[in-house]
């Protein structure tokens, strides 16, 4: 159990080496109290630049740095694993809104796509069914790969330059997974309907009942075509390693 005072001392530092103002600490040397902060910043600095390397070379690195350093500055990060920083780096952008202060309004899109890389790399591993990998792909039920995440951008920020995307505003939807062999993480981008295909997998619908149920949203007429293309979409994600096989039957 920490004194009082030595607790003091402790959240003085602690909030020197984000705000660079040193308030009065006993027996401190201020020439060298200025190496705490730098070594402490520096770690920060190196983990959400290794963490948002696309989004620090578009704002370049002076300039994402200086972002670093106002966020280390105003918010008091909550989480003991530095890992897990850049999350909260992502949260605090959104809720103070740099997207529109610093005129990036594909931003938040960025950091959220570099941050589900790191987030799906390191995710605890998910319980896998047992499955084969022969069967009908219409009609059985898909496995699919449970070390994944969708998300939805509203800038195609994974399909062009940054600078590109503000005239391609719109619903775009990516997916991330890790490799069950090769455990690197991938990334493929989802049509709407595909979307909407995967999402009725995952709740254990049939590929059949599946493509009905998307054409009526979509108002698409269903034929061998569609059929098709669909098919062919889940062939290519078994592929890559997405679609793992299929249920064993009770």
């Amino acid at each position: 159990m920490l004194l009082p005072e030595t607790l003091k001392i402790q959240n003085d530092l602690g909030s020197y080496c984000r705000s660079g103002k040193l308030p009065t600490i006993p027996g401190i040397n201020e020439k060298h109290a200025k190496h705490y902060r730098r070594l402490v910043f520096n770690i920060i600095k190196n983990n959400l630049t290794r963490a948002f390397p696309i989004a620090t070379k578009v704002k370049g690195e002076n300039g994402f740095i200086e972002m670093i350093d106002r966020f280390f500055r105003e918010y008091a990060p909550q989480t003991p694993q530095i890992w897990k920083l850049p999350v909260e780096f992502y949260h605090y952008v959104l809720s103070e809104n740099w997207a529109g202060e610093y005129d990036m309004p594909w931003l938040n899109d960025l950091l959220l796509m570099e941050w589900m890389e790191l987030h799906v790399y390191t995710m605890s591993d998910r319980k896998i069914p047992d499955y084969r990998k022969e069967g009908d792909t219409l009609h059985d039920t898909i496995i699919l790969n449970p070390d994944h995440e969708i998300i939805s951008l509203h800038y195609p920020v994974h399909l062009m330059p940054v600078k590109n995307t503000p005239d391609n505003q719109g619903d775009y939807y990516l997916l991330v997974y890790r490799h069950q062999q090769f455990h690197h993480v991938r990334f493929i981008n989802l049509s709407p309907l595909f979307n909407l295909i995967l999402a009725g997998i995952v709740n254990k619908k049939s590929l059949d009942v599946l493509i009905s149920e998307a054409c009526q949203s979509f108002k698409l007429l269903r034929d061998h075509i569609t059929d098709k293309a669909v098919t062919t979409f889940i062939s290519e994600l078994y592929k890559n390693g997405f679609v793992l096989g299929f249920q064993v039957d009770a």
